[in-house]
């Protein structure tokens, strides 16, 4: 983690800029400045479509980032170990659902992604729609 970067707000990666950006508007995304550095650090040549934020199971609050080639699910913390990446063809089968009181959920490979804020579910489900794989193949 760049230090310089966590003191000044700021983050190596630009696409991982563009995304806090987007979602600047959401109170709840500055109290993930731990998992958003953390991953940040973690991205190389990756670009990230989107981020969401929600809970996770055994995980507690979780950032979740799509990127251009996996899907990482980063808990707000920087203890060792606490970090999920998945390959991004999950997203095929991903389902994100809505109930009543308990928000939107985002189910993907196995694991569920609880309490996730309307803003991020809309723009969750738009990257579900597009057929992701076919899209970064066609990029690189």
């Amino acid at each position: 983690m760049n230090f310089e970067n966590w003191v000044t707000g700021t983050y190596s990666s630009s696409s991982l800029s563009s995304a806090v950006q987007r979602h600047s508007s959401h109170q709840g995304l500055k109290k993930f400045h731990k998992a958003l550095h953390m991953a940040d650090a973690m991205l190389r040549n990756e670009t990230v479509a989107d981020i969401a934020l929600g809970k996770f199971t055994g995980f507690g609050s979780t950032l979740l980032l799509i990127t251009s080639n996996r899907v990482l699910l980063v808990k707000n913390t920087f203890q060792a170990g606490q970090i999920i990446s998945l390959d991004l063809q999950a997203l095929d089968e991903a389902e994100l659902s809505y109930t009543p009181l308990m928000g939107y959920t985002l189910s993907l490979a196995g694991h569920r992604l609880t309490r996730i804020p309307a803003p991020f579910a809309q723009s969750l489900r738009s990257l579900m729609v597009a057929d992701l794989a076919n899209h970064w193949a066609q990029a690189a």
